[in-house]
C-alpha cells in the first residue's frame, strides 16, 4: 500500500483515541478514583497545559527530516500512557500518565499533516489534504459513538486496554510509513531546499 493510506489510518486511529481519551478520562477520575469535580477539571486542564507547553517547547524545533521518527516515539508514549490509565490506583498516578499522554499527543497530531505533504505526490496533495480532513472528521464522529458503545459493554478501567490496542495498531502503521516513505521525504526536502 502507498505510504499515504498509513499515514491517514494513523491520523483516523490516533484522532479517534484523543477524543475518547478526553471522554473516558473524566468519567475515570469521577466514578473509579472516585474524585469530585475539581480534580476532573484539575485533569483536562493538566493534559491542555502538557500538549500546549510541549508543542510549543519541542515540536517546533524537530526538523522535517526526523517527523517520521518522532510520529513513532510519540504513538509508543501514548500506548505507554494508556496502558498507565488502566493499572492508576490513584488520582496522582492518573495524573502522571495525563501529562504524558498531553505530552505524546503534541508529539504527534502536528505531525501528521506534515507527513500528508511529505508523502503526497504534488499532484494529490490538494485532494490528500481534503481526505486529512475527512479522517478528523471521522473521527470525531467514530470516536463518541465508540465510547459510548465501549461504555455499555465494559466497565470504564478496561475500555484503556481497547485503546491501547488502536495506539499499537497506529505505531505500526507509523513504522510502515517511515519504511516505505524515508527515501520519498528525503527526496522532497532535498528538492524543496534546492527550490529555496
Amino acid at each position: 500500500m502507498p505510504a499515504i493510506i498509513f499515514v491517514f489510518l494513523v491520523i483516523l486511529l490516533q484522532r479517534a483515541n484523543t477524543n475518547l481519551i478526553q471522554s473516558i478520562n473524566p468519567l475515570f477520575v469521577k466514578y473509579i478514583l472516585g474524585r469530585n469535580l475539581f480534580y476532573v477539571g484539575a485533569a483536562t486542564a493538566a493534559y491542555a497545559a502538557s500538549t500546549l507547553a510541549v508543542r510549543y517547547l519541542v515540536s517546533i524545533r524537530i526538523k522535517p527530516r526526523d517527523i517520521s521518527r518522532f510520529v513513532i516515539v510519540g504513538l509508543l508514549l501514548f500506548a505507554a500512557a494508556i496502558t498507565g490509565y488502566f493499572f492508576s490506583q490513584n488520582y496522582a498516578e492518573f495524573l502522571i500518565f495525563v501529562v504524558i499522554s498531553g505530552f505524546a499527543t503534541a508529539v504527534i497530531m502536528p505531525f501528521l499533516l506534515s507527513l500528508v505533504h511529505l508523502v503526497s505526490d504534488k499532484a494529490v496533495i490538494e485532494k490528500n489534504l481534503t481526505v486529512y480532513s475527512l479522517m478528523l472528521s471521522l473521527a470525531l464522529v467514530f470516536g463518541p459513538l465508540l465510547g459510548s458503545a465501549l461504555l455499555s459493554a465494559l466497565s470504564i478501567r478496561y475500555i484503556y486496554i481497547m485503546l491501547c490496542l488502536f495506539a499499537l495498531s497506529a505505531f505500526f502503521f507509523a513504522i510502515k510509513i517511515h519504511i516505505k516513505a524515508k527515501g520519498a521525504i528525503n527526496l522532497r526536502l532535498e528538492e524543496a531546499h534546492a527550490a529555496g
